[in-house]
């Protein structure tokens, strides 16, 4: 549509975006029905430009139609509604259901933890982000710390479920409290063991010592042992046993990412097939938990764009019947098919979510299939073609270009 537009006003589609574009100033800003919470959208625009630029994607557009290869580059700039999503947001839209997100972290007696989540992991790695997470807050080794989840009998109650981009940024946020709440007591004990002020205690790689007197330390081990088993003397009076916490966290408004696709594609005129040669995307989640994760997503919804944009078609016969029924019939992108992605970060963190998380689960899709789509109309504009379904396989496409010339 942006395109569209700024051809329509004889424009070039960035200033078109920049002039649309939520100013850093104007946040939060109020749409129709959500809170757009933060963003720097021009800077990320402008982040995914530099990239391409670094890329040389322009001199390899000159050279291909040096040599009369049609190359185009496409762009697309997307927002992301994350953390999703405020209870009462959710029943005012009609869902019979709420967002929130509860989570136990737990210390046991021999100073490890455990974190008991209703998120499901589904190879998203929501497991290691909770896991990172609480290690963080609490100042011990990742290892020492057991995420489960998927059983009812022993996991809290989310009232969404995993989906829409919320598992780490409600999930995360929720474990960040209560193991922020668990860290002040475990303090408060060790404060009491090592005859000190909770103030003048720092926690490292699961020790607790006095700041500057590193030998006045004790394990986490001796904290659990003090809250479970040897009371007397140990445990201040005031408080009670036992090492755990629960965080019921129900998120004010949703966390918006955000984020910029280039994508390089080259195109056969004669066949109708679609090369792409680079795909960049510029990206905003919030504070980063773990950048392989990350980085991991962002390829796998890339991967699913392309697939979306391309190749995957469902088909029917007059009669309204399936053709498209099985894998050879249904086409899927391999790694043969699949560019090489070159990714770019930034963060914007949400201020009103501990930590600043936002999801970006379903990033890597958005912006894929409009970013391709405009590659190709970029590569073929010569033949005037103008994409307006997808996927672009080679005989829709070669169809676009015979419309095209008639023109």
């Amino acid at each position: 549509m942006v395109e569209l537009l700024a051809a329509k006003l004889g424009l070039d589609a960035h200033a078109v975006r920049r002039k649309n574009f939520v100013p850093p100033e104007a946040f939060p800003y109020q749409s129709p029905v959500f809170v757009f919470d933060s963003g720097r959208y021009e800077e990320c625009l402008d982040l995914c430009l530099k990239s391409v630029e670094q890329a040389g994607w322009a001199e390899r557009v000159a050279e291909a139609r040096a040599r009369g290869a049609c190359v185009g580059i496409g762009y697309s700039f997307h927002n992301e509604l994350t953390a999703f999503g405020p209870s009462r947001i959710v029943n005012l839209s009609g869902l019979q259901h709420s967002g929130f997100d509860e989570e136990v972290v737990r210390i046991d007696a021999t100073g490890h933890v455990t974190v008991h989540t209703g998120q499901s992991a589904m190879g998203q790695g929501i497991h290691t982000a909770l896991a990172q997470v609480a290690a963080d807050a609490l100042g011990v080794p990742l290892e020492h710390v057991t995420v489960v989840s998927g059983d009812t009998d022993s996991c809290p109650y989310t009232g969404y479920g995993t989906g829409a981009s919320r598992a780490a940024a409600v999930g995360g946020a929720a474990v960040l409290t209560a193991a922020t709440r668990l860290k002040a007591k475990v303090l408060r004990i060790a404060a009491n063991i090592l005859e000190a002020s909770p103030d003048d205690l720092v926690v490292e790689d699961g020790r607790i010592s006095v700041a500057g007197v590193p030998d006045r330390s004790i394990g986490m081990d001796q904290v659990g042992d003090a809250a479970y088993r040897r009371l007397q003397g140990f445990l201040p009076e005031d408080e009670t046993p036992t090492l755990e916490e629960t965080e019921v966290y129900d998120p004010a408004n949703v966390a918006t990412a955000f984020g910029c696709t280039a994508v390089l594609a080259e195109v056969d005129p004669e066949t109708g097939v679609v090369t792409l040669l680079g795909y960049l995307i510029a990206h905003d989640c919030g504070t980063v938990i773990n950048p392989l994760i990350v980085d991991g997503q962002l390829h796998g919804g890339a991967a699913q764009a392309v697939g979306g944009a391309l190749y995957e078609e469902l088909t029917f016969d007059d009669g309204g019947r399936m053709l498209t029924r099985t894998f050879r019939d249904y086409l899927l992108p391999t790694a043969t098919e699949v560019p090489p992605f070159t990714l770019a970060h930034m963060s914007t963190p949400a201020d009103h979510i501990p930590g600043g998380f936002k999801g970006m689960g379903e990033a890597g899709v958005i912006g894929g299939g409009a970013a391709i789509a405009h590659a190709v109309e970029d590569a073929l504009r010569d033949y005037d073609v103008k994409i307006t379904a997808l996927p672009i396989t080679p005989p829709n496409l070669l169809a676009a270009i015979k419309r095209g010339s008639a023109r």
